[in-house]
C-alpha cells in the first residue's frame, strides 16, 4: 500500500475509514470486513495491518457520505457476540493505493493485480496444522460447533502471538475439557 500524497486533517470526514478491532478473539479476514462494510456501499479498497499488537484496517469508499454512514452505523459494534469490537475513525489518508490483491490488501476495482508482494508471505500462515492433534477425535465430534470454536480460538491465539515480526510464540498451550466423547 502506498498512501496518497494528499492527507486530510485528523478526524475530518473523508472516504477512507481507519478501523481498529479491539478484543479480537476470532481472526478477521478481508472477506469478513468486505461483507460487513459493503452493506453501506461499494467498498473500493481494504488494507489490513498490525500496529502496537492491534489489528487495523483501512477501508476506502467512493465518497465521504458513504464512509460517514458506515462509520455512524458500525462504530462500537461487535463483529461477533461480545468480541471483535469495531473502533472507527476517519483516516488522515484521502486515497489508498493497493499494489497486490492478497490476504492483507485488496483493490476491488482492480482484480487484475498480482497476488504476491516482496516481503509478504502468500499462501501460508502462522496457524499450526491441527490434523495431528485432531487425529484421535471421533469424526462426528469434529463437526460440532464446540470444535469449530476451538479451532477459531487456536487460530486467534496463533495470530495474536505472531506480532509484527511474523514469528510465532513457542510453547503456547490450549487446554480443552468437557468435550462429549459420545457424539
Amino acid at each position: 500500500m502506498s498512501p496518497s500524497q494528499q492527507n486530510v486533517p485528523p478526524g475530518c470526514p473523508n472516504s477512507v475509514l481507519r478501523i481498529i478491532i479491539e478484543n479480537m478473539i476470532y481472526p478477521i479476514t478481508l472477506d469478513v470486513l468486505h461483507q460487513i462494510f459493503s452493506k453501506y456501499g461499494s467498498v473500493l479498497r481494504i488494507v489490513t495491518f498490525s500496529k502496537n499488537r492491534q489489528f487495523h484496517a483501512l477501508i476506502q469508499y467512493p465518497d465521504t457520505l458513504t464512509a460517514t454512514t458506515a462509520k455512524a452505523a458500525l462504530d462500537g459494534q461487535n463483529i461477533y457476540n461480545g468480541c471483535c469490537t469495531l473502533r472507527i475513525d476517519f483516516s488522515k489518508l484521502s486515497n489508498l493505493t493497493v499494489k497486490f490483491n492478497n490476504e492483507k490488501t485488496r483493490d476491488y476495482t482492480r482484480p487484475d493485480l498480482p497476488s504476491g508482494g516482496e516481503g509478504e508471505v502468500s499462501g501460508s500462515s502462522n496457524v499450526p496444522d491441527l490434523s495431528a492433534a485432531l487425529a484421535g477425535i471421533p469424526p462426528a465430534l469434529l463437526q460440532t460447533p464446540a470444535l469449530a470454536n476451538l479451532r477459531a480460538a487456536i487460530v486467534a491465539l496463533a495470530n495474536s502471538n505472531s506480532g509484527a515480526t511474523g514469528t510465532t510464540a513457542q510453547g503456547a498451550v490450549v487446554l480443552v475439557s468437557n468435550l462429549n466423547e459420545k457424539v
